[in-house]
């Protein structure tokens, strides 16, 4: 738009929006692994629980952004249809039509499936109000498709 800051594309502010905690953390292990260095047990371990605590505090985040909405003011409107058919028709219908074209064991094709209807990932919001965006409405989408897939899921498992 009209107001939006102009930002070289190779420029260190640029380059200071792409990079971030989680992206550094894996280009750090990527060279680590292509150098051989293998780090002490207590470090691995310490890394080991701190990832394990990225869901819990997603969901913690999830439920601040969620106590702060009103269920009143929670519409299904076209975004949000569109989105459930996407995520629970369209990709899974998609992605079973596929693999009739070639040939997969049945028990990965139900994984294909059922992985392609899983719901929004839980870190959606944070990374919404990080970059800006809409956190709330990303928060909604979490919940109404974890909702969603607690219906889609099973039924898909009976029907494939």
């Amino acid at each position: 738009g009209e107001n939006a800051e102009h930002v070289p594309v190779f420029s260190l502010e640029s380059l200071k929006r792409i990079l971030n905690p989680a992206l550094d953390g894996f280009i750090l292990a990527v060279i680590f692994i292509l150098l051989g260095v293998h780090l002490p047990k207590f470090v691995m371990d310490s890394c080991k629980y701190i990832g394990s605590l990225t869901t819990p505090l997603a969901m913690f985040f999830v439920g601040i952004v969620l106590h702060s909405v009103h269920l009143k003011d929670v519409h299904f409107d076209r975004d949000i249809i569109v989105l459930l058919l996407a995520r629970f028709l369209i990709c899974p219908m998609t992605i079973y039509l596929f693999e009739q074209f070639i040939y997969l064991p049945p028990l990965m094709t139900k994984v294909f499936v059922i992985q392609s209807a899983m719901p929004a990932v839980t870190s959606t919001g944070i990374v919404a109000k990080r970059y800006g965006a809409d956190c709330e409405f990303a928060t909604l989408v979490t919940v109404i498709t974890t909702i969603f897939s607690m219906i889609a899921i099973p039924i898909y498992m009976v029907l494939i």
